[in-house]
């Protein structure tokens, strides 16, 4: 193969990886909206809302959390807690996150996956 083909074709391989890394980076940032414990999600869910919206941003329901003071409900997914405690017609009345560490690589690819 010629010189200045190889080079042509090298400037074209660097053109097409940037390209996919950007593509890449931009369908990352778009995925925010993924059902699940997120920080995202968390900001997501305001109080008043009901019990059925929170769960549909979460997609699953969560389980009790009771402590001697009040009882909540709470979701947990490698590496944050999401408490919210419900008024008595079953909306937000107050939310608490509790985050534990930063996600690892391998886990932030996996919650990009949907694994």
């Amino acid at each position: 193969m010629p010189l200045a083909k190889r080079g042509r074709l090298g400037i074209g391989l660097v053109i097409l990886s940037v390209l996919t890394v950007g593509l890449c980076s931009t369908l990352l940032s778009l995925s925010g909206k993924r059902p699940g414990v997120t920080w995202s999600n968390f900001k997501r869910v305001k109080v008043g809302m009901t019990e059925a919206e929170v769960e549909a941003i979460l997609g699953e329901k969560g389980f009790p959390f009771d402590t001697p003071a009040f009882g909540g409900t709470a979701w947990y997914k490698e590496c944050g807690w999401f408490v919210l405690y419900f008024d008595g017609d079953s909306k937000v009345r107050e939310k608490v996150w509790w985050y534990e560490r930063d996600p690892t690589t391998f886990e932030k690819g996996k919650r990009w996956l949907g694994l």
